[in-house]
């Protein structure tokens, strides 16, 4: 359990603490897993704080892709993927640079586009 001092920092409902218990510690997929199924608000935080690597990158864009939340890509895209002219630009082509770079960095993903054959 924690125990509080009397200052409270005025944001966050932060406390001084003496002491603290970790109940439980948290890996990586659970703390995603979470988020994933949280408000709008919490997920765009998250893009924005949190790095993802490129497997969970993609996760989040086909999460995205299937909820048609454009609002979310937008994040996505501009946090994740360094897309950093995305609130400029119209939406189509912005997701066609998308598939274009997935489909550089990772061979096995393929969004439409037609394969390349050797």
């Amino acid at each position: 359990m924690s125990k509080f001092d009397d200052e409270y920092y005025g944001y966050y409902d932060m406390y001084a603490v003496e002491e603290i218990t970790i109940n439980k510690f948290l890996t990586r997929d659970i703390v995603i897993n979470i988020i994933k199924n949280s408000s709008d608000f919490d997920r765009i935080k998250f893009l924005q704080t949190f790095n993802l690597n490129n497997k969970e990158k993609i996760d989040w864009y086909l999460m995205g892709l299937k909820e048609q939340n454009l609002t979310l890509l937008k994040f996505l895209l501009f946090y994740q993927f360094g897309f950093h002219d995305i609130f400029k630009e119209d939406n189509e082509n912005n997701i066609k640079r998308l598939k274009l770079k997935i489909g550089k960095e990772n061979d096995e993903v393929n969004y439409g586009q037609k394969k390349k054959e050797e």
